[in-house]
């Protein structure tokens, strides 16, 4: 099914998730390199410690076609899998001429759908119909009463912190960091391993839109040697952010008194 490449069009190989992240599933694995499905996903699964070392391994079941005679056909469970992913799979089965063939694709298939990514036009506000207009506005309304809802709920389990969680600014990722006792580096690949940071792309290490509430993203404009303008975006932490962090990793306490608030 995907040893031709008609016009260099990968996107049955690879494709974007709401969130941006690139994606690929056993099922596509499977066929490409004409290996049964059911072997695949046991490989997978054989090898699951080693797979969620670069994140976790998410499975979804698919309905089945309808049948002519009505009803539908068994239900298929697939792999969703993310580029590392996707290439240790490839790593560990047998290196026959087709899976070759098809390892050189999938490479070029999730290079091909970053660069057409990156290179995706800004968005335009006069595109936009007053419908679509109006429905993102009802939109940001009820993301805000709900983010609302939820900071009203959320106290703080440690006495210190009750102090800093009402501190104004925002804190730098290195600085989130010494207050869990960790590395910056390790502090990032943790948060995109959880889902909560983009793992590539124009807007690594920036929060998924479901997590912004936590996060502010500063855009900083720089020129390039040969004159190109160019943006590069550094993530910030809220202080509410910080008790969210702490819980998404597991953390029992931090110290709020390292952080000094960024402008």
């Amino acid at each position: 099914m995907f040893n031709q490449e008609p016009n260099n069009d990968y996107t049955m190989i690879v494709r974007q998730t709401p969130e941006g992240e690139l994606t690929t599933t056993s099922l596509v694995i499977a066929e490409g390199t004409q290996v049964q499905h059911k072997n695949v996903l046991e490989l997978l699964r054989k090898n699951q410690p080693d797979f969620e070392e670069f994140g976790p391994l998410t499975f979804e079941t698919r309905k089945g076609s309808p049948l002519p005679q009505g009803g539908f056909a068994k239900s298929t469970t697939i792999a969703v899998l993310n580029r590392e992913h996707a290439m240790l799979l490839m790593t560990y089965m047998r290196n026959t001429v087709v899976v070759r063939q098809f390892k050189k694709q999938l490479v070029k298939a999730f290079t091909d759908m970053e660069r057409r990514l990156a290179a995706k036009p800004a968005f335009d506000p006069s595109q936009i119909t007053r419908l679509e207009m109006a429905q993102m506005l009802l939109n940001a309304e009820t993301e805000r009463l709900a983010l609302e809802a939820e900071n009203k709920k959320m106290q703080p389990k440690a006495d210190a912190y009750d102090c800093f969680i009402d501190a104004s600014g925002s804190y730098s990722m290195g600085v989130v960091a010494k207050m869990l006792g960790v590395g910056q580096n390790w502090l990032f690949r943790e948060l995109r391993n959880r889902g909560v940071l983009i793992p590539r792309g124009a807007m690594r290490n920036t929060p998924y839109q479901r997590h912004m509430g936590y996060f502010e993203v500063k855009a900083h404009r720089y020129e390039q040697p040969n004159g190109e303008e160019k943006v590069s975006y550094t993530t910030y932490v809220l202080p509410k952010g910080i008790d969210f962090i702490r819980r998404t990793l597991g953390f029992t306490r931090i110290d709020p008194m390292l952080p000094i608030p960024m402008n």
